[in-house]
């Protein structure tokens, strides 16, 4: 079973979509599926194209049925951004699909199972470990706390039985802290338990979107933003952040994409069609759709080279986006850089009686699209792409890499930025 969670922008006072997407990838049915929603205290939901069953407090639960092989579905959750959010405050919800089962899972794992939760209770920040598994841990573990961006401590985490916790307290000066515990050995999905409290005894934004969320398990998703003033009508957008300039990750760290387009013309576009070049440190094979605002067939050609066709129309000033995360091809080099100078995202606007169609890069890319090309938009961010790093907290400066370029058959009217 998975799941994954977008939405394009999260404004103060403003509504916002998430779109929830879902599958049984399994080789067996499975009944009594259902999704389960948190959401962040400052949003309210309004409404779902698929009724809740269950709601408690900001946590609710959509019944999905039972779901034979290859069963996938969407349904999406109107929300409002509460209009007391800081301006840039960061707000994060998760999903969830139920049941969990693991299949085949090791031999040699305890039955263990640590997650993390934070609150910010007075004068003080407060962290729980706890034990949800089944089994008591067969050795210690690990946590380490993170205030902003700067390790502050280290430390064991003893054997827990079923349901029993320990807590971490740290003072509530208006810092980002994070706590993140090494999962048990042999747990049979990849996890790495975090917990994030962020405005306690002030605020200092900024500090949650550099690190990854516990999201690799494919029926768990995440989605951590920033809110923000207003829609930025085209842009690309990567997470986690990484740390401070020049953006350092880890080079096993899974990379997300945002790419937000708007039909700033004054004319309906009936086919749109977003065309980005990937990092070459980046595996196609790892691509893993995460949502979009409209139906879309995603295709990734030679070069690394995706390509996004929507088959939604799109009425003038409507937005629209794409979500994706891809990981890192393996032993990439310290040092190393996604940043893509040559990088472009297209939207193209086709007339109503063409059908796009996706000929071989070496023939040119959308035949009969070229003179309705109405945008090409430059995809680096003002603070750059994360680079590749071995260690989060240490290490110099990378050296950009990259190639321009426009896709054979492809000449726009304007690439603002090159």
């Amino acid at each position: 079973m998975s799941i994954e969670l977008a939405t394009p922008v999260l404004v103060p006072c403003s509504n916002s979509v998430y779109t929830v997407s879902w599958c049984n990838r399994g080789t067996l049915p499975v009944s009594g599926v259902e999704a389960v929603l948190e959401f962040d205290p400052f949003l309210e939901v309004l409404s779902s194209s698929l009724p809740w069953s269950v709601q408690m407090g900001n946590t609710f639960t959509f019944p999905l049925g039972d779901l034979a092989v290859g069963d996938c579905g969407t349904f999406e959750v109107l929300v409002n951004l509460n209009c007391d959010a800081v301006l840039g405050q960061t707000h994060c919800t998760q999903a969830t699909i139920f049941p969990v089962e693991y299949c085949d899972p090791p031999p040699l794992w305890d039955g263990a199972q640590l997650s993390l939760s934070g609150e910010c209770a007075g004068s003080e920040v407060l962290f729980e470990i706890r034990n949800i598994g089944s089994g008591t841990m067969s050795g210690p573990s690990v946590y380490t706390a993170i205030e902003n961006d700067i390790i502050r401590e280290t430390g064991p985490v003893d054997p827990l039985a079923p349901d029993e916790f320990v807590e971490l307290q740290f003072p509530a000066n208006g810092s980002t802290w994070r706590v993140e515990v090494e999962q048990v050995p042999n747990f049979p999905a990849e996890s790495r338990p975090n917990a994030t409290v962020e405005g306690c005894g002030g605020f200092s934004p900024g500090f949650v979107p550099i690190f990854s969320q516990d999201e690799g398990a494919p029926y768990v998703a995440v989605d951590c933003q920033e809110n923000v003033a207003f829609f930025n009508s085209n842009d690309k957008s990567a997470f986690p952040l990484g740390y401070r300039f020049p953006h350092l990750i880890t080079t096993d760290t899974r990379l997300e994409y945002m790419l937000r387009f708007q039909n700033t013309g004054i004319d309906t576009a009936f086919s749109v069609v977003l065309r980005d070049t990937l990092s070459g440190l980046l595996d196609p094979a790892s691509f893993r759709f995460q949502g979009a605002s409209q139906p879309c067939e995603v295709q990734i050609f030679e070069d690394h080279i995706l390509v996004c066709t929507f088959s939604g129309i799109l009425p003038p000033a409507s937005q629209g986006y794409l979500r994706f995360s891809i990981d890192q091809v393996a032993g990439n080099p310290f040092g190393g850089s996604h940043f893509q100078p040559g990088g472009h995202l297209f939207l193209l606007q086709c007339p109503f009686d063409h059908q796009p169609g996706i000929s071989h890069p070496q023939s040119g890319f959308y035949r009969g699209c070229e003179r309705f090309v109405y945008a090409a938009l430059a995809v680096e961010k003002a603070f750059g792409e994360p680079q590749s790093h071995g260690r989060p907290f240490e290490g110099a400066i990378g050296r950009k890499s990259g190639r321009r370029g426009t896709p054979p058959g492809l000449r726009p009217e304007r690439q603002a930025g090159s």
